[in-house]
């Protein structure tokens, strides 16, 4: 088609449109591939941006509490408060390790580890709270600021790594295989969690297959079982 003419103009914007999107899909594969790689997002990486989110928890547990002008005029004791808490959580997630390997690869062990690291320094927060009084300028959440504070802070550190797993697994299977695994017992399921666990995907687990009327209107990883 000659180009001059409408349908030849309007092919033109179609082929340069599919090599554009073809260049910024490649692009967002580079990106993607750089930022999850060990030397982007390294061990303390990951346990900075988990300390962040505990003294963003911290504040919105103190707030809990207070009013507005409450919270304005004592807002640096509250920072004080809220830093000291953010240490005593780094500590307990040094010593569980939950920074440990590359957050594409949590798995339900790691963020049972974030509930127990989360659960330690929520109790150490705790019993600083009853001595604060003697630390000048420094207010620490009561024990209901405590609560507030462990749930927020461990929900987001959940959230913050099924979504970056999520978003490499989306990145990392564009030219891998759509599947399905027959059978939902023992095998069919170490199949799928191989599938799952592998970093370079060839394969997409898409559905489950079995013969168990049983297994009927079961969703497994996630996927529908068809019968």
């Amino acid at each position: 088609i000659h180009s001059k003419t409408p349908d030849g103009t309007l092919f033109n914007r179609i082929l340069i449109l599919n090599y554009l999107t073809y260049i910024n899909m490649k692009l967002i594969s580079k990106l993607s591939d750089w930022y999850f790689s060990r030397k982007t997002l390294p061990h303390w990486g990951v346990l900075m941006l988990d300390c962040f989110i505990v003294l963003f928890a911290s504040f919105v547990g103190k707030y809990y509490e207070l009013d507005d002008i409450g919270f304005t005029h004592s807002f640096r004791s509250i920072v004080i408060g809220a830093l000291l808490t953010t240490l005593l959580y780094a500590i307990s997630f040094i010593s569980f390790r939950t920074y440990r390997g590359i957050i594409r690869y949590s798995s339900f062990i790691d963020l049972q580890r974030i509930v127990f690291a989360a659960l330690v320094g929520a109790v150490l927060t705790g019993l600083l709270s009853f001595v604060d009084e003697y630390i000048p300028n420094c207010s620490v959440a009561s024990p209901h600021g405590v609560v507030v504070t462990f749930f927020i802070s461990t929900l987001l550190m959940w959230m913050e790594r099924v979504a970056v797993k999520r978003m490499y697994d989306n990145f990392h299977t564009d030219n891998s295989i759509p599947v399905a695994i027959y059978g939902t017992k023992a095998g069919g399921i170490s199949l799928a969690k191989s599938i799952s666990s592998v970093k370079d995907k060839k394969y997409t687990l898409e559905a489950f297959i079995s013969d168990g009327m049983e297994m009927k209107d079961v969703i497994l990883f996630g996927k529908k079982i068809y019968l």
